[in-house]
């Protein structure tokens, strides 16, 4: 690691509530959350400048020709990244699952933030993709043939259901699942590829209904 003492200009100092904080001399700029004792600030400093260094390293090991380094990596990019640091390469399957764990000093050392920070850019890069493959599905969908008016006839529902391995929905639940559907893509989730299909059905429907079905 970059760090093992603390730069000359960094000092830890107690703040007005009684916790310890590292603190740049020269600008008196906080680095670091406050912490109970001064070991226990001096620790996180530390850690939170060797993995500030490597995540630097990083970033320019993997912008390529970009002008700022990626928060969203491919499997190429997090590979390359891992091997700038001679670290593990964790499978995309345990990147997923560290998605919401908090990497922390001093409850975790620098080597581990680091390996926790590129499995989260991963998971991030992973849920870009799936979002990606998502959009990609929803324009295959509308070139099927006897697509009409970007609506879906019930055969059409039924059978694209079954080529996702997902269960039709009765009738008189699209109208709900189609409303699920939106509020999913206003506050930009993965939009469930069963409720796409129930989208296009409900807008089916009401062609069918206002006598335009094929």
């Amino acid at each position: 690691m970059a760090y093992s003492e603390l730069p000359d200009d960094v000092e830890i100092v107690e703040n007005a509530q009684g916790r310890f904080e590292p603190r740049s001399a020269e600008r008196d700029v906080r680095i670091g959350v406050p912490k109970t004792t001064p070991e226990a600030a001096r620790v996180a400093c530390l850690t939170y400048l060797n993995v500030r260094a490597a995540m630097d390293r990083v970033g320019a090991a993997v912008r390529g020709t970009s002008a700022y380094p990626p928060t969203h990596y491919t499997r190429e990019q997090y590979e390359r990244a891992c091997d700038e640091l001679g670290l593990i390469r964790l499978p995309d399957s345990v990147c997923q699952s560290l998605g919401d764990v908090r990497f922390e000093p001093p409850e975790h050392d620098a080597e581990t933030i680091i390996i926790g920070s590129l499995a989260q850019r991963r998971r991030s890069g992973l849920l870009a993709e799936e979002r990606r493959q998502r959009r990609d599905f929803e324009k295959d969908l509308v070139r099927l043939p006897g697509f009409y008016s970007h609506g879906l006839t019930r055969e059409q529902y039924e059978k694209t259901c079954m080529w996702i391995g997902a269960d039709p929905a009765p009738e008189r639940r699209i109208t709900a699942l189609k409303a699920a559907c939106y509020e999913q893509e206003e506050v930009g989730d993965m939009v469930d590829l069963p409720l796409i299909l129930a989208k296009w059905r409900a807008t089916g429907k009401y062609k069918e209904r206002r006598g335009r079905a094929p």
